[in-house]
């Protein structure tokens, strides 16, 4: 093996390493919530909770990069595509929120 082998070798070996390096930080932005906060949310969108509880601002903290897909009739109650994710879904509802509180104040 020559010395040009080996720098090439190590080259991508370093490249490599690299986007293994990010890989991890994309994955920690794209989570999964336990069923017990996607259900607690969809409580909420189908009237079983009352949305006055600043408990719910939680349950939608914890939303805000979960990747699993919202039911279809969550996506039509919060006007959002179908297929969307529980995480815009609870960005919806907040922007829902505060454009309530903002109004009857």
């Amino acid at each position: 093996m020559h010395v040009g082998e080996v720098a090439d070798r190590r080259r991508t070996a370093s490249a490599s390493k690299q986007c293994h390096l990010r890989s991890p930080a994309r994955k920690k932005r794209d989570t999964h919530a336990s069923a017990y906060i996607r259900d607690a949310f969809l409580d909420l969108l189908d009237g079983t909770v009352p949305d006055d509880s600043t408990a719910l601002w939680g349950v939608t903290g914890q939303l805000w990069n979960c990747t699993d897909r919202l039911p279809d009739w969550a996506c039509a109650e919060l006007e959002l595509p179908g297929g969307s994710s529980f995480a815009s879904g609870a960005r919806a509802w907040r922007r829902a929120r505060r454009n309530i509180n903002t109004v009857s104040r």
